[in-house]
Order: structure tokens, then sequence, then C-alpha cells
């Protein structure tokens, strides 16, 4: 108890004597354990062009009069900056995405990205947490976008 009083009254007077400022030597720079997946790396060029683009969920969103079926869009980007025209909104009722929108579903709840096939091409992991699966309400589930030279589609999910 005593060694704990006595460091808490060395921090007190180094912040007093320091002007309230702590300062620290540099950190060793720690070893990143998967350096394919590294920090520096975005994981969000889904058409491979080395621009990264914008993966949005909108789990709340209305499609097809189903209320909080929900949606992803995706904005993709060039040397000329994030497009507004240049981009795909994809649902459970895209041609080639498993499932059917149903209200309640929050298609986009989660969603993440990375090259899961290794291929060069990021693929976003869209979770869907109100999926309804083999007669179970709410089971929850995934649909995996694969990145192509033109971006995510419908017909490359899984």
């Amino acid at each position: 108890m005593r060694h704990i009083r006595s460091a808490a009254l060395s921090v007190a007077a180094l912040l007093t004597l320091g002007g309230g400022a702590v300062f620290a030597a540099p950190a060793a720079e720690a070893a990143v354990p998967f350096p394919s997946i590294g920090w520096q790396q975005h994981n969000c060029d889904y058409d491979g062009n080395g621009f990264d683009d914008v993966l949005i969920g909108a789990p709340g969103a209305t499609v097809s009069g189903a209320a909080g079926a929900g949606y992803i869009t995706v904005q993709y980007s060039s040397s000329s900056g994030l497009s507004t025209t240049k981009k795909s909104i994809l649902h459970q009722n895209t041609s080639g995405v498993p499932g059917g929108a149903e209200a309640g579903d929050r298609f986009g709840q989660a969603v993440a990205s990375g090259d899961l096939d290794n291929d060069g091409y990021d693929d976003a992991i869209v979770g869907i947490p109100g999926e309804d699966l083999a007669g179970l309400s709410d089971a929850g589930g995934a649909v995996v976008f694969w990145g192509s030279p033109t971006g995510l589609h419908g017909a490359d999910s899984t």
C-alpha cells in the first residue's frame, strides 16, 4: 500500500512541477501480426483502381415497401475524387443477391471490407441481423459482395 501512495505522490509532484504536462519516451513500434491486413490498408477499393471507395449501410431504409429492409450504397472514387454518379445501390431485391427484402431485416446494419479471396479487389461483407433463415425468425445472416473491375454487383454475391 505504501508503494502505491508513494507512486501517486511522485506523479502528482511531476504534474505540478511540469505544469500538468507529462512527457514520455516514444513507444517501440508494434509488430503487425498479419502484414497483409495492416492498419495502413483501407480495404475499400472495390473496383481495384487504386482509389478508396465509400460503403455505407442504410439499415432502416424501405425497400419495395418493406420498412427497415435496408440497403447499402457504394460510391466509387478515382483520381478526380469521389463520384456522385458512379455508384451502386444494393439490397436483397437486387438481382443475384440471396434472399428477398423483408420488413425489419436491417440489411447493412454492419458492413466490413477486405480482400477475402486475394484477387486484388476488396470485397464487402454486409450484415443482415433481422434475416429469417430456415424457419427461424430474426436468425441473422450476411452477404459477401465480391469486388471486380466494375465494383460490387448483386450477381457477384454470396
